[in-house]
């Protein structure tokens, strides 16, 4: 018989920004939740496989990005020190309520295949209690000289998709390279490299906060309807990191991309940590470019998403690999504390982050049966309350994966009296 799970006493989000008071039982499958049923306080539970979560929030699991590594760095990863930070990395991620995360894993003449091959170790470690998803990318440029028919770091990205079946997208940034031809041709190379090996795309694209450089998110745009994306890979899902010129576009222009992208699956994904810490140096009025992404979601009708990226870098080497910590976060950036603002932050963190990389997830904040078992009860959270959630996530947490618990995070309250 297969192995269930049930959570009893527990809230689920209401419907939009209306909360729910009721208190449920869900019971989890090894793939799906199977029922969601009114909670009863005599029900008795004749197996072990069992949580009271003592009027907490059931919400869908959250979504992490991996790190990334500079050059300078890069050189002096060993294959321990690979193993070593990744485990940690992942172990502080689940408890934190992560059960899936993509990894960016760089293939270049530097590291070689040496960052791809820790990952593929990593992921078959934690295959029962994180789904890590290996994206092959490449952070450094194709073409380091004039001739754009010799690229080292190319072939190493080709090579990769030969040699390693685990690689489920492929990305670059094409903001690296030295001109924007140069940066064409890299967006025209990894597109046909997903087309090639069917793939998901990653590009962390257009990050600069400069009037003078051009948004190529409109090149991406057209070299997918060149290539007919929607036509040849209508279940492979296209996700943009940083874009932070974007912030620059006008209300025209944004409606011109909405339109632009039509039917293509693109979601934009923030990565506030790092881009407030990057974008905007050097000028006194220390201008602050990231996504808006409640402004995006609810004006726009772009589909986004906010993840944590590049823990513990030169990128952003500030901060836990805690997606709900981004929560209170953007509320400060955005100015958004709306019920709905909320809503929109949490959503981005938690299913819109997985739309993003093209996970199959719950349709919304509020479970259903049939939806992915992987879900996250927030102990101690007043009733339905996704506000709350959102401007101070509760610290104890346990993390369901497949139906199973992989992870609890608690604090001990004591009180400690003068003798």
């Amino acid at each position: 018989m297969p192995s269930t799970l049930t959570i009893s006493n527990v809230h689920l989000p209401g419907t939009g920004t209306e909360p729910d008071n009721n208190l449920y039982t869900v019971v989890c499958g090894d793939a799906q939740i199977v029922s969601i049923n009114a909670f009863e306080t005599d029900a008795t539970h004749s197996h072990s496989d069992w949580v009271d979560a003592n009027g907490g929030l059931l919400i869908p699991s959250t979504f992490d990005e991996a790190l990334q590594v500079t050059s300078q760095a890069k050189a002096k990863f060993t294959s321990d020190d690979l193993l070593a930070r990744g485990r940690r990395l992942i172990q502080e991620s689940i408890l934190f309520g992560v059960t899936c995360m993509r990894a960016h894993v760089e293939v270049d003449d530097i590291v070689q295949y040496q960052c791809l091959d820790a990952a593929v170790q990593l992921k078959r470690e934690f295959a029962n209690s994180c789904d890590i998803l290996i994206s092959v990318f490449a952070q450094d440029p194709f073409w380091k000289s004039d001739d754009v028919n010799q690229s080292a770091n190319l072939t190493y990205l080709r090579e990769s998709c030969l040699r390693t079946p685990e690689i489920t997208s492929i990305g670059s940034a094409p903001y690296v390279e030295n001109s924007p031809e140069k940066s064409l041709r890299n967006i025209q190379a990894v597109v046909d490299l997903a087309l090639q090996h069917n793939l998901h795309l990653d590009f962390h694209l257009d990050y600069n906060l400069s009037e003078s450089n051009e948004p190529m998110i409109f090149d991406v745009i057209s070299e997918l309807n060149r290539v007919q994306w929607s036509q040849r890979m209508p279940t492979k899902h296209i996700t943009i990191g940083h874009a932070t010129r974007l912030t620059l576009l006008d209300d025209g222009q944004l409606r011109e991309l909405r339109l632009a992208i039509s039917t293509l699956p693109i979601s934009f994904v923030g990565l506030p940590q790092s881009d407030v810490y990057i974008m905007g140096r050097g000028d006194s009025r220390a201008p602050r470019g990231m996504l808006n992404v409640p402004i995006l979601k609810r004006e726009y009708d772009l589909d986004v998403a906010i993840a944590v990226n590049n823990v513990g870098n030169a990128f952003t080497p500030q901060g836990e690999p805690d997606p709900l910590s981004l929560c209170p976060l953007g509320v400060a950036l955005y100015q958004a504390s709306t019920p709905a603002d909320c809503h929109s932050l949490l959503e981005a963190v938690s299913i819109g982050s997985h739309r993003a990389v093209g996970r199959k997830c719950a349709a919304s904040l509020r479970v259903k049966e049939g939806n992915p078992s992987d879900v996250l009860i927030l102990h101690g959270t007043r009733q339905s309350s996704i506000t709350q959630v959102v401007l101070a996530p509760s610290v104890t947490r346990t993390t369901i994966k497949n139906g199973r618990i992989v992870a609890k995070r608690t604090v001990i309250d004591h009180l400690v009296q003068d003798t």
